[in-house]
């Protein structure tokens, strides 16, 4: 029974997601990084980041910021820091402070 409902909820999930609600696409993605499949989770996260959804936008960082990749990441936090994310907001003055990505500025922040 409760496999049933959760296949029920998943499928629901996906219909949504299809159709662009990006809270389903979130779903979709942290359904998807919990089972260990990436890249369905990081297709789902960036297609709910792109459309505004904060939180994706967040994991989104840090996944690329995991991958090395500073800039998309950089991009990320950005994009989250500005939705008052207060955990992108941080990680987005480390990268400022260390100069991960652009010279030393504490004044920016």
């Amino acid at each position: 029974m409760c496999m049933k409902k959760q296949n029920n909820t998943l499928k629901k999930y996906k219909q949504k997601a299809i159709k662009g609600d990006s809270n389903a696409q979130h779903q979709l993605a942290i359904y998807y990084y919990n089972r260990g499949e990436m890249q369905k989770a990081i297709k789902w996260c960036k297609k709910a980041a792109k459309q505004g959804e904060v939180n994706a936008q967040y994991e989104l960082a840090l996944y690329y910021d995991e991958q090395q990749q500073q800039k998309e990441a950089l991009k990320w936090f950005q994009k989250a820091a500005e939705q008052g994310h207060n955990e992108a907001l941080y990680c987005l003055t480390v990268f400022y402070e260390q100069g991960i990505i652009t010279e030393k500025n504490c004044k920016k922040h």
